[in-house]
């Protein structure tokens, strides 16, 4: 066995010189103009080696592969082509035709290998680097808002998330984010925050988005999508580049410290990339972006706490007493007057001489009041303390954020061809950041950073990929939580420690400021009464109305009262009390210390000696190692150590082909288990069918599943509001809920169901996909679209109530499976057509429901009788349609006006407190209607494009997401260098 396993050794190494060094060479010029075209990829198909193009078109490489040899030829911009050569005697003359149709793209994200976009039997949006050149987006990351079937929401001008076929999430767990092959979550959050620490635009070669459930191939999280983004390899993407963007943002309600005017603030961004092939064994990349730029602001005043009979279209901070802006933080504390009247009784039978001075009026006089009109104390003290909810007065988001967002990304790689068939990768990336992020909190995410590093040995048939997250929180914090600790440091809301301390309290200081009001008033108005002429009983009923009507002006004083003393904005108090909470860990200030990491090991091996049919079989396991120090997991109760979560999975895939290729059926299966959790079995199936080049038909039935993640696991963190529980049962015992919490939503309408511990498990998702591809002549591409999902059981949340032996009470939501079946479907259209003089339209429609009824249903979210939201669905239509012109009468000038739609839209943000999340009044968000435009001009001469755009020109506000920041005009200049540049 060791003799014939050296034999095969040696036959593998000196494999090479058995055949002997064969040298290609040729020159790739323009087909339409016979320009020499620069930096055109040339491999052997099937290989890990070739080289690029120079500057004059020439390009020349060495292989010791046998003739024949089938050379791939491909550039951005160009129809890709394959050459056979049978002799390396004469050099070559290649011409390459401009491509305007994504008809031949080359796609790999629906079967891990590569095949024809035309002919997947999946559903797949593709954006190159061509279309990212030509867009009027400010990066290439907003540019997959125009594709179709997607949605995405903005939390930050530099951290956007992506939605397919889902809720309106502002930071999605169902969509799976991959980097050269290493999904992009911070382990702690356990999602993409977006590109803010991702990959840089100059490197960016292709952009993939697999639309629908992906989990038989990729795992958890591909469950409503998948994003593939490939960065270049340097042996084929060499040279210098570089990109110098300046711009303008502008929003209307975006203002100062002193509330004037902010007006226009600059956007920066900034790349250079520089790669080199030092031989044919051996390449190197490195690349440095810089962004940065004045936040757009959330400051919207909504008022969400659904208290005092009041909603988001009635309340206000004034008419509110319990007033809740969705972008003030401070004001989820409250209570209700009638928590004060024992305390107040309880006074009623003390000495004068023993009360606190500030207290000692209301007392006396109330006694007076009482032997005058003969009414009992209690009934003076339920009357001046009604049954009103009061909540503590907000601060303002633009006082607590720093709205100076920034992002810096750094890579390098170094890329080793073993041999004509196997690359060796050895690739590190760190990005920094700074911005906000609305979750059940809005988070102020500062200088947080994330480390991602690679080791892979790939292959045409095989790869072997190890790599690790590192994710640091930095300087981050809660908004909300510091807002209630700010409130807190300057005033408690009661202090019990003394009957002075009381009386100093803020919730103590409103109540009886109230009381005393409505006590003056009452008694002037029943003495004045009584002088009039009316009996006593005729009187009191005229102060009583008398306080009633007072009680608006009544509770604007008693706030005032309540807030003297409250440090100023701006001032050294408020930001010495403000900084001191920021930088003191949860629980006793606001700021996260989350270093949590990722292990990823994963192998894939394609059998494609099997001519029956192509196969292939891959596994992974990974490892999330949770370090929060406390201030955001629950620690295991056994050893006081933050948990580790183990994931393990397998998975096989087949591709037969029939009839030359017209029919191709994909089949594959997928196992995965937490280790904590059940396994589970994902399967798939697909159908392509092609009777000509013209028509293309696709079915596929693929099921989805996503692993619950870390926070639904073993999040253990309290927020303005309320206290956030993972599902996991060793958390939710700790606070002694099972079997005496009680549901939210039964509570408030008093029939109270008690909380019994529910199933935690994998979220599952069943779509049926059916498809239609129209190409005619290469110039019209259609495509339809339409699928049906079944959601078994849905990962949410539940909102308990926990009454304490003091009656007090206090709010968990906990996260939970729900058996409830789901169901959601839509479709999605789309077309290019290319015109004369190289014009060119595009435009895509798209629509999501909930329910089986497609074109009638008006919902948007579905909740369960606790409350729950069981699934939220994207704005049912949405429209993109662009029109552009890659090279205007041969000038050079290209441009490219587009138009987004968005319908009305429902919305349940988490940062909507549970009693808003389970109304029948659902906010919204209205109607969105934008235009984006550029042009620019290619100077061939300096090897660069120069850009100049605007996107949302008009400036009309528009938000994605409740609780999200309003959203201006950006106007831009940009200059894109690139030696090799045709």
């Amino acid at each position: 066995m060791a003799k014939l396993l050296t034999q095969l050794i040696i036959s593998i190494v000196f494999s090479h010189f058995a055949i002997g060094q064969i040298t290609i060479k040729g020159n790739i010029k323009d087909e339409a103009n016979s320009e020499n075209l620069a930096g055109i990829s040339i491999i052997v198909k099937g290989k890990q080696i070739g080289t690029v193009s120079d500057r004059k078109g020439n390009f020349q490489f060495t292989t010791f592969q046998a003739f024949p040899i089938t050379l791939s030829i491909s550039s951005i911009g160009y129809s890709s082509q394959e050459k056979v050569i049978e002799t390396s005697a004469n050099s070559l003359d290649i011409r390459l035709k401009e491509q305007a149709i994504l008809a031949q793209e080359v796609v790999v994200s629906s079967t891990r290998l590569e095949e024809s976009a035309l002919k997947s039997s999946s559903t797949i949006e593709v954006l190159t680097a061509k279309n990212i050149r030509e867009s009027t987006s400010t990066n290439f990351y907003d540019e997959i808002r125009n594709l179709k079937g997607v949605d995405f929401t903005t939390n930050s001008v530099f951290f956007s998330s992506v939605n397919i076929r889902g809720s309106n999430s502002t930071g999605n767990t169902k969509v799976l984010q991959l980097i050269d092959g290493m999904d992009n979550q911070a382990p702690g959050l356990n999602f993409a925050i977006g590109n803010l620490v991702g990959i840089s635009e100059l490197d960016l070669d292709r952009l993939e988005v697999a639309v629908g459930p992906s989990s038989a191939l990729y795992g958890s999280a591909a469950f409503n999508g998948t994003i593939l983004m490939n960065s270049k390899n340097p042996f084929q993407h060499q040279g210098l580049s570089v990109l110098l963007k300046n711009g303008a943002m502008n929003a209307e309600n975006r203002i100062k410290s002193d509330g004037s005017a902010l007006g226009s603030t600059p956007l920066l961004d900034y790349s250079v990339r520089y790669a080199k092939a030092i031989n044919d064994k051996l390449a190197f990349k490195v690349n440095f972006s810089y962004q940065k730029a004045q936040d757009w602001q959330a400051n919207d005043a909504t008022d969400v706490s659904y208290r005092n009979n009041y909603n988001y279209l009635t309340g206000n901070a004034l008419n509110n007493p319990a007033y809740n802006g969705l972008n003030f933080y401070g004001d989820e504390i409250r209570a209700n007057l009638t928590n004060l009247r024992p305390a107040l009784t309880q006074l009623l039978g003390l000495p004068a001489n023993a009360l606190p001075a500030s207290i000692a009026p209301l007392v006396t006089g109330i006694n007076q009041v009482s032997q005058l009109t003969k009414i009992p104390t209690s009934t003076i003290v339920n009357e001046l303390l009604p049954s009103v909810g009061v909540a503590r007065t907000g601060i303002n988001e633009r006082d607590l954020a720093d709205y100076n967002a920034q992002s810096l990304k750094l890579n390098a790689a170094l890329h080793y061809r073993i041999n004509e068939k196997a690359e060796l990768i050895l690739q590190g990336s760190y990005g920094k950041g700074t911005t906000v992020y609305t979750g059940s909190d809005r988070y102020f995410i500062k200088n947080f950073s994330m480390g991602q590093y690679k080791l892979e040995l790939k292959s045409n048939n095989y790869f072997l990929r190890a790599y690790t997250n590192q994710e640091r929180s930095g300087d981050s914090y809660a908004i909300g939580i510091q807002s209630q600790y700010f409130n807190e440091a300057w005033k408690k809301s009661f202090d019990e420690t003394s009957l002075q301390t009381l009386s100093e309290s803020w919730f103590p200081q409103y109540g009886l400021s109230f009381a005393g009001g409505a006590l003056q008033t009452f008694s002037t108005t029943y003495q004045t009464a009584l002088k009039a002429g009316q009996t006593s009983e005729q009187a009191y009923q005229t102060a009583i109305s008398a306080k009633n009507t007072a009680s608006y002006d009544l509770h604007l004083a008693s706030r005032a009262f309540a807030d003297k003393g409250k440090p100023v904005y701006g001032s050294e108090e408020f930001n010495k009390i403000g900084d001191k909470i920021a930088k003191t860990p949860i629980p006793n200030g606001a700021k996260f210390l989350d270093k949590t990491n990722l292990y990823h090991f994963e192998g894939m091996y394609n059998f494609k000696e099997f001519k029956w049919a192509n196969v292939l079989i891959g596994s992974s396991y990974r490892i999330y190692q949770l370090r929060s120090e406390g201030t955001i997991f629950a620690k295991n109760p056994e050893n006081n150590q933050e948990y580790n979560i183990h994931e393990v999975g397998v998975y096989a895939q087949g591709i037969k082909t029939f009839l030359d290729e017209k029919i191709k059926i994909t089949t594959g299966i997928r196992y995965d288990k937490n280790f904590r959790l059940p396994g589970l079995v994902t399967p798939r199936i697909g159908l392509f069918m092609s009777p000509n080049n013209h028509h293309n038909f696709r079915i596929s039935y693929q099921t989805g599943f996503r692993l619950p993640t870390a926070q639904e696991q073993y999040l253990d963190l309290v927020v303005p509001g309320q206290h956030n529980l993972g599902g996991v049962k060793a958390v939710i015992e700790k606070y002694d809920l099972i079997g005496k919490a009680i549901e939210e939503v039964s509570y408030n309408a008093g029939k109270p169901v008690v909380y019994e511990y529910g199933k935690f498990l994998p979220e599952k998702v069943q779509t049926l996909d059916i498809g239609y591809k129209l190409l005619v002549s290469n110039f019209l591409l259609m495509d339809f679209n339409y699928y049906h999902s079944i959601f078994p059981n849905k990962m949410s949340s539940i909102n308990l109530v926990k009454v304490n032996a003091d009656k007090s009470t206090e709010i968990f939501n906990v996260a939970q499976a729900f058996a409830e079946k789901i169901t959601a479907q839509g479709i999605a259209i789309g077309g290019d057509l290319l015109l004369p003089a190289r014009f060119s339209m595009s435009a895509n429609y798209s629509m999501n429901v909930s329910s089986t009824k497609l074109f009638n249903n008006p919902k948007f979210a579905l909740t369960d009788a606790s409350g729950a939201i069981l699934e939220e669905i994207p704005p049912r239509n949405r429209w993109n349609f662009a029109v552009k012109n890659a090279n205007l009468f041969k000038t050079g000038i290209s441009f490219n006006v587009s138009y987004r739609h968005q319908s009305p839209a429902t919305n349940n943000t988490p940062l909507l407190p549970g009693i808003a999340k389970g109304s029948a009044i659902q906010m919204y968000i209205p109607i969105i209607s934008l235009v984006d435009a550029q042009i620019s001009k290619k100077v061939k001469s300096l090897k660069s494009i120069i850009k100049i755009g605007g996107t949302n020109l008009g400036g009309n506000l528009y938000r994605t997401t409740l609780g999200n920041p309003f959203i201006g005009s950006t106007y831009y200049i940009s200059v894109l260098f690139d030696e090799l540049l045709n």
